[in-house]
């Protein structure tokens, strides 16, 4: 479970820019379709609408849908991520930011409680302190 909110958290303040439409707007368009059973990776191309520098190779984060063809475009978001652009408002990518919410509390309690589990036992083995 650690492992798992660790994982997310870190894509939580890119999640969160997009969310709050912040960055820069501009298209992306779909440049590489990857698929295998089970699974496809989906690449494009980003250029904000501000005439600066473009983005080559990079995922469409938050999305719901499957990209139809090489050269469809959509609406993205840069919000300075390693090499993903976002959907307008983050799309599904609240999911990670709920996950992270309701996990971040439950590790903390359960890490907590292995630390008293843990005391509790070696004082029953050692005995208490006098």
């Amino acid at each position: 479970m650690l492992f798992l909110v660790l994982a997310l958290s870190f894509d939580v303040p890119d999640a969160w820019a997009a969310l709050n439409g912040d960055g820069r707007p501009g298209t992306w368009t779909m440049t590489e379709d990857h698929c295998r059973p089970g699974r496809c990776v989906v690449r494009g191309d980003f250029t904000p609408d501000d005439g600066g520098p473009a983005r080559y190779s990079v995922n469409l984060s938050g999305r719901n849908f499957q990209p139809e063809r090489i050269g469809s475009r959509y609406r993205a978001i840069d919000v300075g991520a390693r090499d993903e652009v976002y959907v307008p408002g983050g799309g599904r990518v609240r999911s990670a930011i709920w996950i992270v919410a309701i996990l971040l509390p439950l590790t903390v309690l359960w890490g907590i409680c292995v630390v008293l589990a843990l005391r509790t036992s070696r004082t029953a083995v050692v005995g208490p302190d006098r």
